[in-house]
């Protein structure tokens, strides 16, 4: 429903310099966060993604999907997510 459940929590491991990020609603209450983020020590850029439960609780560890990405698209959200 797009309501605060919790306080503001980091999705990366403070090694990359995320911005972009976009959050899509999962069945059962769940979300993932897909963000773009370039590594602090200069080692490049990626698009990462991390699916939490009901609970924000991480489901996965961050994971990069697409290298050298100029931006983020927009994700859209399940009509029937909650």
């Amino acid at each position: 429903s797009g309501i605060r459940r919790g306080p503001e929590f980091r999705v990366d491991d403070g090694a990359l310099d995320a911005r972009q990020a976009n959050v899509a609603g999962l069945p059962g209450g769940g979300f993932l966060v897909a963000w773009y983020g370039c590594e602090v020590d200069g080692n490049g850029c990626a698009m990462w993604s991390r699916a939490y439960d009901s609970d924000a609780l991480p489901m996965n560890r961050p994971v990069s999907f697409v290298f050298g990405a100029p931006s983020l698209p927009g994700m859209p959200m399940s009509s029937s997510a909650d």
